[in-house]
This record gives C-alpha cells, sequence and structure tokens, in this order.
C-alpha cells in the first residue's frame, strides 16, 4: 500500500485508517525533563498516520502526568505503565506487543525527531520492499556539566554491513517492517545496554543488508543521566558477551575482511578470551589473523 493511499484517509489531522502506518514505542523512565521535547517531535511528523506506545517503567517523576497530559489531548497516545521496573529491553517487548502499525520503530525521552523523519523512512522501505529496514542519519547533541550544548555531525551510523559486525551502526533513526519481529522474535532482556545492536545484527544476519538514508533526521542528546553516559563498564562487558553470541555468523561474514576484526580478534587473544571451540573458528575462517597472532 502506498503512503499517498494511506494518506487519503486523514482528515483535518486524524487518522481515519484502522491500521497505523507506523508504530511508536516510547520507554521511559523519570523521563521528565526531556520527554515533552521528544513528545513535541512526533507530534510535529509531517506524516501523521502513526500511533504511539509509550512504556513508562515505573516513573518515580512527574512523568505519568506529562504523559496524561498528551493523551488527554491526541487519542492516538497510549500508555502502558509497568507494575515493577522492567528495564529497556522488556519494556521494548511490552510496547510493541500491543503495536498494530505496518512499520515498528522506537525512540527515547531525551531524543527527537527531524519533523520529515517518519515519511522519509516509510517512504524509503515503501519504494525498497526488498530492504526489511532502514536507518537514517543523525546528529549528536552533546551537554556538558553545565547545561551547554554542542551540535556534532557524524557519519558513523551508515548501516555498512561489514563494519556493522564490531561496531554498532545503526544509532537510533531507523524502521523495520512488522513481520521482521514475527520472523526473528524480540529484543533480548540478557542483553541490556546492547539490546539495540544485538537486535540489528540480528536483522542484517537474517535479511542480509540494512537500507540507509544519508539525511539527518534525528538528534540525539548525550547527557550525564543517559544510559550511554552512565553504564561504560557495564556495557563493556555486555559487548564481549554479544561477541561471544555472534561469533560464528561474526567470522564467517568478515572472512573475506579480516581487517575489520582484526583489534576485537588480537584484545580478546591478550586477555584470555577466546574459547577453543572460538579459536577454531578463527582458524576456519581468519587464518591470516591466528597466524598474526602466532598461535
Amino acid at each position: 500500500m502506498m503512503e499517498r493511499e494511506i494518506e487519503s484517509e486523514i482528515m483535518d489531522g486524524k487518522v481515519k485508517s484502522h491500521q497505523p502506518l507506523v508504530s511508536i514505542v516510547l520507554p521511559v523512565y523519570n523521563g521528565e525533563k526531556y520527554l515533552r521535547e521528544s513528545l513535541d517531535s512526533i507530534l510535529a511528523q509531517t506524516m501523521q498516520d502513526w500511533e504511539l506506545i509509550v512504556v513508562d517503567d515505573c516513573s518515580q517523576d512527574t512523568t505519568p502526568q506529562i504523559l496524561a497530559e498528551y493523551v488527554a489531548h491526541d487519542s492516538r497516545i497510549r500508555i502502558v505503565r509497568n507494575k515493577e521496573n522492567q528495564r529497556l529491553p522488556r519494556s521494548l517487548n511490552i510496547g510493541f506487543a500491543e503495536a498494530h502499525g505496518m512499520f515498528f520503530t522506537w525512540t527515547s525521552d531525551d531524543n527527537a525527531y527531524a519533523p520529515e523523519a517518519l515519511r522519509e523512512m516509510v517512504s524509503y522501505l515503501q519504494r525498497f520492499p526488498e530492504y526489511m529496514m532502514v536507518n537514517a542519519a543523525m546528529e549528536l547533541l552533546l551537554e556538558d556539566v553545565s547545561g551547554k550544548q554542542h551540535l556534532v555531525d557524524t557519519d558513523r551510523f551508515d548501516a555498512d554491513p561489514w563494519k556493522m559486525f564490531v561496531q554498532n551502526r545503526i544509532g537510533a533513526c531507523f524502521l523495520y517492517r512488522r513481520s521482521v519481529p514475527q520472523e526473528i522474535g524480540g529484543y533480548d532482556p540478557e542483553m541490556f545496554l546492547l539490546e539495540d545492536y544485538d537486535y540489528w545484527l540480528r536483522i542484517l544476519i537474517r535479511y542480509g543488508r540494512i537500507g540507509h538514508i544519508k539525511k539527518v533526521l534525528y538528534q540525539y542528546r548525550i547527557h550525564e543521566g543517559s544510559l550511554s553516559a552512565t553504564k561504560e563498564k557495564e556495557r563493556d562487558g555486555q559487548e564481549v558477551r554479544l561477541m561471544h553470541k555472534c561469533l560464528p555468523d561474526i567470522t564467517y561474514r568478515l572472512r573475506h575482511h579480516p581487517e575489520i576484526f582484526r583489534k576485537y580478534f588480537l584484545l580478546g587473544v591478550q586477555s584470555g578470551e577466546w574459547s577453543e571451540e572460538e579459536m577454531a573458528l578463527f582458524r576456519r575462517n581468519l587464518p591470516a589473523l591466528v597466524e598474526e597472532a602466532g598461535l
């Protein structure tokens, strides 16, 4: 179904179609500081055929009051409040279990979409049916302890199909088809802090590639309270765990690009990280790296 056909059912800003085009999940925990900005960026989308499922993970600040205000003014917004704190991966699964859209995405309470973000990503997946997922470029908003903000452009989030196996190249602006979770399942609760990266790798392994839009469609804020700033040590441990989890696919897919995996392999050798079974994978798929390490 083309976007213009969906849009013909939208009148006066109200969605008349039974099934929304896009389902957005927004997990939040004590997000009062930036939540309004995130919600307003969704309301400001030029493509209005969406539903928003906010999963409140037991917030203790004014988040519930802010959400109630928005729900009262827009029927496309629904709230799920967890009875117990579930953390991000489970909250995402809870939210998507309530989703009815043709396309899925999720965002954070401290980040914001560009107005045309949904329209651009939906259009891409409609024009290229061979892709199951697309991501878009984003800018980083760095906030220091004094509250001063600095915008940084980055080309890291380019969905590179090779570098993805050693570094998250997707970022936070993305859209995938409803059939994806039906085929590969939900987010892994054991991969907290890397639940997104784990999911993108599973999509890449299953479908082979992920589309990319070079246009900046998202603003990602990094500040003192963000997970990326407060959980670095735990995140490092999870990266090792993810490497072990995906290693058969990583070594097989990078067998013609050993230079991409070189740093991770040598660090694992130095720390004694690789098991005998994993070393056998390296000898089979990446023999040049094993020879370089003198093993």
